[in-house]
């Protein structure tokens, strides 16, 4: 899986130094998802909702959007990064076919 950041996560998340500064004790956690995503092929590798991740799609206003359990009650959100994002014919997207992803954050969105 390739993984990229947005340019305000970038600075903290390309350094272990600043990723502990920044979020603790979350960021043992951060690492270890990072490390279980980019050793993927495709988001389908991760099964929803299983697994000590418990990967899932957002919705509502969020929705294209995904997000990894981190320290409860904080996830960490990313969203595919190819274009055109894929899609099944329900509109939900193909984890088969995400081999590129952006992480966006690392927030608690039930707050």
């Amino acid at each position: 899986m390739d993984i990229t950041f947005s340019t305000k996560l970038a600075k903290v998340f390309n350094s272990e130094r600043n990723l502990n500064k920044k979020y603790g004790k979350q960021a043992k956690i951060i690492m270890r998802r990072l490390m279980t995503l980019s050793a993927m092929n495709a988001l389908n590798d991760l099964v929803p909702n299983q697994r000590p991740e418990r990967c899932h799609e957002l919705k509502g206003d969020r929705k294209g959007q995904l997000s990894i359990d981190l320290i409860q009650p904080y996830r960490l959100i990313f969203k595919p990064s190819q274009e055109p994002v894929p899609v099944c014919e329900d509109g939900s997207l193909d984890w088969k076919m995400i081999q590129a992803i952006k992480i966006i954050g690392v927030e608690d969105y039930h707050g």
